[in-house]
């Protein structure tokens, strides 16, 4: 009796040694699989010899995908072999403590006992468990590392190519335009981004993007459902790397980030000035100190150099002398941000920039002229005496100012964020030249001031959340260069508009939004061109000069969009 049972413990142990041995390697398993790619070096080489390892890679990896999905399987099958031969041993355990019973009864009821050749069939059927299990797990750790193995190879075929990532959204648009005077118009439109970034060193970052629109569409990346089905464009919307050295925060105890390219704004705005589908091109930088005062958390400082045009000029080829100068078109500017813990639950942020423009002149001359902006011009434009445009009446260097402020409630579904932005045209000014050959004259301009005011409550992180806005906007006609601004406004500049949004996160990357535009022309006899046809009919206000009395009617802009995000 003392042998079997020593037996049947020396059985039990060995399959508690298999079933641990087992998991251990599945732990280890696990890691093999998880373990990221670090290094994100891209060696330079021929484009060959590039387009020869991306195929390598490609096919490596669908090696791999087959590879795992076969030893999935086969693991799968040795487990449940392990369960089964586990419910073997419990049920031969469960045996042999009946025929200990037995056998101890065996005493006082020969009849009851159990014979000893029952002992030894179960001590072999014991021994044939531990064997089986013992080669099942063999069979395990050869899976396992057959695996590892695998892993490290296609690893460390995609430390080749860094350490990348994707994502993009597509919207859809429905979006109606209802106004007095003018004929209803309704339309489809569609959007489509697509983002591939990724770190090349510790130090470096970088990235592309592609998205729609149309080439010259400054402020859009829309395009309409129309053109007898051609293709529709699509282009590079962001080129960039950024350059965040470590020593500077080592030895300086400062964020240090140079930008270069084509990329997101380095700095904090809103629409009032530029559109969120433009990315600026150029280069940048941002110095930025984190605080762990109570109240002032963070300073950051960012300047910016812009091109915006370039030309070569040319010289007189009798005379050598200076035909064309060809000056260059160029923003320059900075801003100073700061952010602050007002409460537990309330933060605030502070933003001042700068923004200067270096020969705006040429912006105005390129206006449907390889400029297309969403909205027609309602800046004051200069014009020579063949009715070319030459230039802008005014000059613009932006005072932007950004007050924004971020409340927690008691749920967490439902932060408030109040957001201020006012601008002043600091070098505004009205050129008088129309139809000269040359300006004739300056004079003050009172159109030089903009502001942005706007109130979100809710939030659109998880699914099912939900986010109501609301948005009020004035533009004075010279305050700001309109090619650049908020594109779905009903005038770029001379505007007053609201904006009523109501936004829900149907899925975590699928989202409803709705949006309704209510604008007007503030001064409607500056800018005649922009009014509904049936505002300008003859013998109303707006059809004769001095257009005294000549209003805009309400343009009702009413926008639809479902926008999935990966």
């Amino acid at each position: 009796m003392s042998r079997i049972v020593r037996t049947v413990g020396v059985c039990l142990l060995l399959a508690g040694l298999a079933v641990s041995a087992r998991a251990q390697k599945q732990s280890e398993l696990a890691k093999a699989t998880a373990k990221p790619a670090t290094e994100s070096r891209v060696p330079a080489g021929k484009a060959e010899a590039d387009k020869d390892k991306s195929a390598e890679l490609v096919a490596a990896i669908e090696q791999l995908k087959e590879l795992m999905a076969q030893q999935s399987r086969e693991l799968e099958a040795q487990r449940a072999e392990l369960r089964a031969q586990q419910e073997r041993m419990q049920a031969l355990e469960t045996k042999v403590q009946q025929a200990q019973t037995a056998a101890s009864s065996a005493a006082t009821t020969a009849s009851g006992g159990i014979r000893r050749d029952e002992f030894q069939m179960v001590e072999k059927q014991l021994q044939a468990v531990a064997e089986s299990q013992n080669e099942s797990n063999k069979a395990l750790a050869k899976t396992t590392a057959d695996l590892t193995a695998a892993t490290r190879s296609n690893d460390a075929k995609f430390r080749q190519l860094g350490n990348f990532r994707f994502s993009g959204d597509a919207r859809i648009r429905y979006e109606s335009f209802l106004q007095d005077g003018a004929l209803a118009r309704n339309r489809y439109r569609v959007r489509a981004r697509f983002n591939l970034t990724g770190n090349i060193t510790d130090e470096l970052f970088g990235g592309i993007s592609l998205a729609t629109g149309a080439l010259d569409e400054v402020n859009s990346t829309n395009q309409s459902f129309t053109g007898f089905f051609v293709r529709k464009n699509i282009a590079f919307d962001r080129m960039f790397v950024q350059y965040t050295p470590k020593w500077a925060l080592a030895n300086l105890r400062t964020n240090v980030t140079l930008h270069a390219g084509k990329f997101a704004y380095p700095w904090v705005r809103t629409n009032l000035t530029f559109d969120s589908d433009i990315n600026p091109e150029g280069f940048a930088q941002t110095l930025a100190w984190d605080f762990k005062h109570d109240v002032f958390k963070n300073l950051t400082v960012v300047s910016f150099q812009l091109p915006l045009s370039e030309t070569g000029g040319s010289l007189s080829s009798t005379t050598g002398l200076v035909t064309s100068p060809g000056y260059d078109s160029w923003i320059f500017g900075g801003q100073v941000q700061t952010r602050w813990k007002l409460a537990d639950r309330v933060n605030l942020a502070l933003h001042i920039a700068g923004v200067n423009f270096i020969n705006s002149d040429r912006i105005a001359a390129a206006l449907g002229a390889g400029l297309s902006p969403s909205l027609a011009n309602s800046n004051t434009l200069r014009t020579n005496v063949s009715g070319a445009t030459v230039g802008y009446a005014s000059r613009f260097l932006y005072l932007d100012t950004i007050a924004q402020m971020d409340i927690r409630t008691n749920s967490t579904r439902w932060p408030i964020t109040v957001l201020f932005n006012f601008e002043n045209n600091l070098r505004a000014t009205r050129i008088v030249q129309s139809g000269a050959a040359a300006p004739t004259g300056q004079v003050h301009n009172p159109e030089r001031s903009a502001y942005w005011a706007e109130v979100l409550f809710g939030r659109q992180d998880e699914q099912k959340d939900i986010q109501f806005g609301y948005a009020f906007v004035r533009i004075e006609q010279d305050a700001v260069i309109g090619a650049f601004n908020e594109s779905d406004l009903r005038s770029s500049t001379n505007v007053r508009n609201h904006r009523l949004s109501f936004n829900y996160q149907a899925l975590r990357n699928v989202q409803l939004i709705y949006t309704l535009w209510l604008g007007k022309l503030v001064n409607a006899q500056d800018d005649q061109s922009l009014l509904p046809p049936g505002e300008r009919l003859p013998g109303t206000p707006c059809a004769t000069s001095p257009f005294t009395g000549c209003q805009d009617s309400l343009l009702k802009r009413m926008q639809l969009d479902l926008t999935y995000r990966f």
